[in-house]
């Protein structure tokens, strides 16, 4: 592992354990400070480790901190044999 990547796992686990304790909540809406969801608790570490989201990267709606990572993949590839799930 490059020292970069030491430096940059490093300050995202500190940003991740300054979040220890904070409880998980959908509703209300967290807020980030008293309580939190799994794409904010992601969002606001990375911004905090001055780590960029790769630009696939998008709110979700209709929750404003929602992440949705996209991943293009050819069709075959992210269909699972048997599953009832069609894409569109």
């Amino acid at each position: 592992m490059t020292s970069q990547m030491t430096s940059q796992r490093d300050r995202i686990l500190e940003a991740a354990a300054r979040r220890k304790g904070i409880p998980y909540r959908l509703d209300p809406p967290p807020d980030g400070v008293t309580t939190l969801d799994c794409s904010l608790f992601v969002k606001l570490t990375l911004d905090e480790a001055d780590i960029a989201l790769p630009a696939t990267v998008r709110t979700a709606e209709p929750r404003p901190n929602s992440l949705i990572f996209e991943t293009p993949l050819p069709v075959n590839e992210h269909k699972q044999k048997g599953s009832s799930h069609e894409d569109a």
